[in-house]
């Protein structure tokens, strides 16, 4: 970071220099020959009388000036915020944040009910308390402002990408093994890979329907909770613009996180153990039980992804 304050002050000495010579060309005669050799009528922006009145400047005054100024504004910096994409370590790390950093990050950007667990968020002061049954972090950071509020304003975001079949995987055993309150799965067949990809075939023909380019509305991306919303869709709006400015790989997680951390003086370390771990141990299900028909529709709506997560 003080690379990046020292790059900002030339940029207050550069801007400064050159109003100080605009300056100068303004408020100084300036004597034009003619085709003879012999000087016109000076050429002046202020009258005669203004241009008596105006006092004479010290550039190495005003210079110092503006190292005052400079050395004045005590921080450049800008936070790091956390764009929580659903089963590519969200928790896990609005957790190690929350709780090493006292930093929010994620759902914690988001006053919410029922409230996290284990002193992991203080929530935005002030904030209203949002609309129960969404996970409104789960919207991609170009739909906001939403109800008025950005918890993303004036931050720089990163988030962390995951492999679609592993993705996909870890959402069928959270919605059919850890969460089986809220689920539709049939309990009599989930270790069996027929019934997975009946059960993604069913779910990604559904995400697969969503004309992509239309989805401008926070209920586009609300199926299952945002939980099928392409990777993608975080990263870049649908008009195109790029929204995060960090894009960090779940594979690679080890590696890539700690040098972000590094890079904005945050203490922040990942857990010892595997992020996102909800796989029950019984069961023999992988990404190979995955079989070709499901692949292909796989490729047909998380493209982008397969792309990204390369």
């Amino acid at each position: 970071m003080k690379a990046w304050n020292t790059t900002h002050l030339a940029l207050c000495l550069a801007l400064l220099y050159f109003s100080l010579q605009i300056y100068v060309i303004c408020h100084f005669d300036v004597s034009v020959p003619d085709g003879e050799g012999q000087s016109q009528p000076s050429v002046s922006l202020l009258t005669s009388s203004a241009a008596q009145e105006e006092p004479n400047i010290d550039l190495e005054v005003e210079i110092q000036k503006g190292y005052a100024y400079a050395h004045s504004i005590q921080n450049f910096e800008r936070h790091l915020k956390f764009v929580h994409i659903p089963k590519a370590a969200g928790s896990a790390l609005e957790e190690v944040a929350g709780r090493q950093a006292k930093i929010d990050w994620g759902s914690c950007l988001f006053n919410h009910r029922p409230k996290r667990r284990g002193n992991v968020c203080r929530y935005p002061p002030g904030q209203f308390e949002w609309p129960r049954s969404i996970g409104w972090w789960h919207i991609p950071p170009s739909l906001f402002p939403v109800l008025g509020v950005n918890p993303y304003d004036d931050a720089d975001l990163f988030v962390v990408v995951r492999n679609v079949s592993e993705r996909l995987l870890s959402e069928y055993y959270y919605q059919c093994w850890k969460d089986k309150k809220n689920s539709d799965c049939d309990s009599s067949r989930m270790d069996q890979a027929a019934y997975l990809n009946e059960w993604l075939t069913d779910k990604l023909t559904r995400v697969s329907t969503m004309n992509r380019p239309n989805r401008t509305a926070p209920d586009d991306y609300l199926h299952h909770n945002g939980h099928f919303t392409p990777q993608y869709d975080f990263v870049v709006s649908p008009l195109g613009v790029r929204m995060v400015d960090y894009v960090l790989h779940m594979d690679r997680l080890p590696e890539e996180f700690p040098a972000l951390m590094q890079a904005y003086g945050l203490n922040i370390s990942l857990p010892a153990q595997k992020t996102n771990t909800v796989r029950n141990h019984t069961t023999d299900l992988h990404v190979d039980s995955i079989d070709s028909k499901v692949q292909e529709l796989i490729r047909k709506v998380y493209r982008d992804d397969l792309e990204l997560t390369r």
